[in-house]
């Protein structure tokens, strides 16, 4: 291996031109024997070019991603890293990430993450000892090495929970009580060095206790030294040379990121672990500590803060976005929010209320590109972390307490009537506009609403201010759920909305007025019918918003309008789908000439309202014929270029075409979905409802042509062969196998043996753990087979592989062994089927695991039924809860020593005292608690009413075609005459069995008399037959 080749390819990889022979020469060599060695020894030395160096550490790390836990025997083409290669990484990498620049780190970083995921502690037991060994040094290189390695174990383990977080766990509660003497002793020297270190520290901290804090981590006492010591870090002052820099530099200096990350660690450790009645039963003796002693000097020292940045003193966004958070949290209890009381005015006027005014920031980027002013205010992700953000959470959760609101109106009036300047105003909509949950639902208030609307917003649709129209819709939508009492009012305000929307020039103002109508639809009644005679300019004017502004939020409003105005988007949905279509078409344009501005989710929103559109229509022959043209022409589009980010889209378009019936057009298009998945068939599970609803509503058409049926079966034999495809694809391809064989019926009766063998085949391998439901699926396929033609299917069984003229045995037995795998209604009935069809076949070709296990037989088969029935019930009941409206219920003011209690405060209280029983029950040791099961039990009962693959119906779903409670019976009563031996064998089961056989059968009996009477009334009279031979009971217990 020639290293200095090795060291050419690595330059050659910055260089566009010779990049890819590079990456060709480099791919052809890795897996060979000391190849990472080399790279490493590249990678670390002083000798070589900083750039070779770089290119050598971002290969590496890819390097390890790819082939660290590669198999080979899975993946064409893959490689591994002998494992000689792989003993010199994990002996020398620390050792690397120690000496490497910053530059390189990064990359090595990322690297032995992977490492710690995959093999520590089993095959890398020496990590925790070289973590040892560089925090004994004194080292600065030492410490930032050991710090940056135990951050990247705190992010692998993050989010495990009980035996899977002990690796983690054993190293940390080793290695902090040294850490905080470090810090401690660290705390007095501002030096970058030393803050680095102690903010590393900090994030370390911060990934373990985020989530849930491990019983065996530290002791209660010891974690409340570390919020202590948070405490003093945000105490402690910045050094002099900060006040010469200005405030975005100030911001992303270390002294203050260090600060942060005391602020975010105090304000999650409050609200995740302060209160006694909200923690989890393990972590109620450090509630009950930091109750003591910490949460008053934690609140106020958050409020100290507050208050330092009200006064006109720094403080960067990020650490009062969560000083600000920490004091919401602590308003809702009573201890706290006494402390916060007293000072709640103050950071309200000097510091929340500005950070609600319209900015100068605000103004210049609405002047250069409105577009993006939009898009910006409605970007929730990038909102999430800002100081105002933070202000709305005190703002609202004050409001709760008494007095507050009063005090909060008379301050935000008195604001707009005293102030001359507009962006005060706006300040005081927008806290008014976040206060309105509380305004609508306070008795002392929500009578008084209506005229706040009338007053404050309606009023200002008009205002020669943009920015103050703007807000004066979004604070209407806000107010949307108000009770309206005087109609004027309320046609005042859709008349000023309606004006914004097609008549003003700023575009922010017309999309907040959009917003502001479609929520007016949702939330009062007859808004609808007055807005009717305008709805098609308002539709008009909101697609063309969509085609500007590329706001997702408008999406939803055009669907609202759609559907809240369905009859009268029948007579145009041919010209919004044209106008839509066009749509599509110039946002790809612009998406493949401006690639930078990504607008592929604004696409989707396009395509997701022609589906809308297409939904409402898909039922008028005469709407469809027009618009089909329009869909065959946009589906082509996304499947012959390959656009798999729209593919859901333009399946459930093509879906709305062929609802009833498939044109040869769209037969066209159904060759290039098949196409596109002969490609990648990886998204099996994302084509099968449009290839469902083709072979259900045109199975004519879908015979006429040989060869389709013949691309979906191979299609079908691609994903089941295949296991990279994974078990829910292959789930998919087997469902859809058996909707072939029942829709298709004896049509295709030549090649049911194949697909059976197809079945068997995949049966033959392993099926992962989790999945174990594909195996039922599978055997579900064979049955389907024999009901659909039993003479068929007997006369080619015994020839399928492997098991030949054991196959019908073969069948049942795994039948039998999964039956607690099968859930969903449609399963169930096909397995009762499948047993009831095995019951009558000939003794001398019936499955002996029947006759020998006659009575397991029909304990499963009343279990099968048992759960038929609650499918049933569960769907009725989903369907009833559906129509049910929820009443939002009047809040009462909340007295100082109160303290919050919602509803899911109580039902976590409510699970508490549960599981404390449970504890008291197991003789003091907790079940659910860190390093035994998470699950609760109540929670998760296991019974499925209805699987992922249930809603792809075929006619054994009609219950004209096979009714199962009658089939039951018939064999049942045949079975007593015709076959003594296996009856008395099926009926001699334990006392409980008895009874539960004895109301199934007395239950079919109900059906069938039911069924019987159903037929005489509609054939217009009943005919007694004297000669019927009844049975009303049977003796089960013999």
């Amino acid at each position: 291996m020639e290293r200095v080749k090795i060291i050419e390819a690595l330059k050659a990889t910055t260089n566009s031109e010779h990049q890819k022979e590079a990456n060709k020469y480099l791919n052809e060599i890795e897996g060979m024997t000391g190849f990472a060695q080399v790279i490493l020894e590249i990678l670390i030395s002083d000798t070589e070019e900083l750039v070779t160096r770089q290119a050598a550490a971002i290969f590496f790390k890819n390097f390890v991603y790819r082939a660290w836990n590669s198999d080979t025997s899975e993946e064409e083409n893959s490689i591994t890293i002998p494992e000689t290669d792989k003993d010199v990484i994990r002996q020398h990498i620390i050792d690397c990430i120690v000496k490497a620049p910053t530059a390189l780190q990064v990359q090595l970083l990322s690297a032995s993450q992977a490492l710690i995921r995959s093999d520590y502690p089993d095959k890398w037991p020496r990590f925790y000892p070289s973590i040892v060994a560089l925090l004994q040094s004194t080292t600065g290189e030492n410490w930032n090495g050991a710090l940056n390695l135990l951050y990247r174990m705190a992010k692998v383990y993050e989010y495990r929970r009980g035996k899977d977080k002990a690796p983690m766990i054993e190293v940390m509660s080793n290695v902090f009580p040294y850490l905080y003497d470090r810090v401690c002793l660290l705390l007095n020297d501002l030096s970058q060095e030393s803050v680095f270190i102690q903010k590393l520290v900090l994030k370390i901290f911060y990934r373990i206790i985020q989530c849930f804090i491990p019983k065996n981590f530290l002791k209660p006492e010891l974690l409340l030294q570390w919020i202590k010591l948070c405490l003093q870090v945000l105490e402690t002052a910045t050094p002099l040379e900060l006040e010469n820099l200005d405030d975005d530099d100030k911001a992303s200096s270390i002294w203050w990121k260090h600060k942060k990350w005391a602020a975010k660690i105090i304000s999650r450790f409050f609200e995740k672990y302060g209160v006694v009645n909200t923690v989890e039963t393990e972590h109620e003796a450090i509630a009950s500590a930091f109750n003591e002693h910490l949460t008053i000097p934690c609140i106020e020292q958050m409020l100290k803060l507050c208050l330092h940045r009200a006064n006109g003193g720094f403080v960067s966004d990020q650490v009062t976005y969560y000083a600000l958070s920490h004091i919401a949290t602590g308003i809702a209890h009573s201890k706290t929010w006494k402390a916060v009381k007293p000072h709640l005015f103050e950071i309200t006027e000097k510091l929340m209320f500005p950070l609600l005014k319209h900015t100068e920031e605000d103004e210049e980027l609405w002047e250069d590109d409105p577009a993006e002013y939009i898009q910006l205010k409605y970007n929730y992700f990038d909102e999430i972390h800002y100081p105002s953000t933070a202000s709305v959470l005190v703002i609202q959760a004050a409001a709760k307490r008494k007095d507050i609101l009063p005090s909060f109106l008379t301050f935000l009036l008195n604001t707009i009537n005293n102030s001359q300047n507009p962006t005060d105003v706006d300040g005081s909509l927008h806290m008014i506009g976040e206060l309105a949950s509380s305004l609508v639902k306070n008795k002392k208030f929500k009578g008084e609403v209506e005229k706040l609307i009338e007053t404050q917003f309606t009023s200002r649709l008009n205002n020669e201010i943009r920015f103050l129209r703007a807000r004066a819709c979004w604070c209407i939508k806000q107010y949307s759920e108000c009770s309206f009492r005087t109609p004027k009012y309320l046609n005042k305000v859709l008349e000023g909305l309606f004006i914004r929307l097609t008549q003003d020039t700023e575009l922010p103002v017309k999309v907040e007025a959009a917003i502001a109508i479609q929520s007016l639809i949702e939330n009062q009644q007859n808004v609808a019918e007055l807005l009717k005679p305008r709805v098609k300019d308002i539709l008009t004017e909101v697609l063309r918003l969509v085609a500007e502004t590329e706001v997702e939020e408008l999406t939803p409003v055009m669907e609202d309008l759609i559907e809240t105005f369905m009859d009268d988007m029948i007579p145009i949905a041919h010209h919004i789908v044209n106008e839509l279509a066009a749509l599509f078409t110039r946002l790809v344009e612009s998406n493949n000439t401006d690639p930078e501005n990504d607008r592929t989710i604004t696409i989707m929103g396009v395509l997701s309202t022609m589906v809308t559109i297409l939904s409402l229509v898909e039922d008028r022959p005469e709407v469809m014929t027009i618009v089909e043209p329009t869909v065959h022409a946009t589906a082509s589009a996304i499947f012959k270029s390959y656009a798999s980010d729209f593919y859901e889209e333009a399946f459930s378009m093509v879906q709305s075409c062929i609802a009833t019936k498939a044109s040869p057009a769209m037969w066209s298009v159904f060759d290039d979905i098949i196409d596109t998945m002969e490609t990648d068939a990886s998204t099996f599970y994302e084509i099968m409802p449009v290839l469902h609803t083709y072979l259900c509503s045109s199975v004519e058409g879908f015979l006429a042509q040989p060869n389709r049926l013949q691309k979906i079966l191979s299609l079908c034999e691609k994903v089941l062969k295949d296991i990279d495809y994974g078990e829910d694809n292959q789930l998919h391809a087997a469902k859809f196998l058996e909707c072939i064989i029942v829709e298709c019926g004896n049509s295709i009766l030549e090649i049911h043996s194949n697909i059976c063998q197809l079945v068997l085949g995949r049966l033959q391998q392993e099926i992962a753990s989790p999945h174990e439901d594909l195996r039922p699926r599978c055997l579900l396929v064979v049955i389907a087979a024999f009901y659909v033609n039993s003479e068929s299917f007997l006369s080619y069984v015994n020839n399928l592989e492997p098991h030949k003229q054991d196959t019908l045995e073969y069948i049942y037995f795994e039948l039998l062994k999964s039956v607690k795998c099968i859930e969903g209604y449609h399963d169930r009935k096909l397995a009762i089927l499948a047993l009831l069809m095995a019951l009558q076949l000939p003794q001398n070709i019936r499955p002996k695991c029947i006759e020998e296990n006659a009575g397991h037989i029909t304990s499963v088969i009343i279990d099968l039924f048992d759960g038929y029935q609650k499918c049933i019930k569960g769907q009725f009941d989903s369907e009833s809860d559906d129509s049910d409206v929820e009443q939002s219920a009047d809040e009462y003011e909340l007295e100082d020593d109160e303290d919050e209690v919602d509803e899911f405060t109580l039902e976590f209280e409510r699970r508490k005292s549960v599981r404390k029983a449970k504890i008291l029950e197991n003789g003091g040791v907790d079940p659910g608690s860190d390093f035994d099961s998470d699950e609760d039990p109540e929670e998760f009962d296991g019974f499925i009413e209805e699987t992922e693959v249930d809603a792809y119906n075929n006619k054994l779903d009609v219950e004209e075609n096979l009714n199962i409670y009658t089939k039951f019976l018939d064999v049942f009563q045949i079975l007593q005459t015709t076959d003594t031996v296996l009856f008395q064998k099926m009926t001699h089961i334990e006392a409980s069995k008895a009874s539960d056989l004895e109301k199934l059968v007395n239950y079919c009996q109900s059906v069938k008399l039911q069924i019987q009477a159903k037929n005489v009334e509609a054939s217009g009279g009943y005919h007694f037959d004297p000669n019927t031979n009844f049975q009303p009971n049977y003796n089960f217990s013999q």
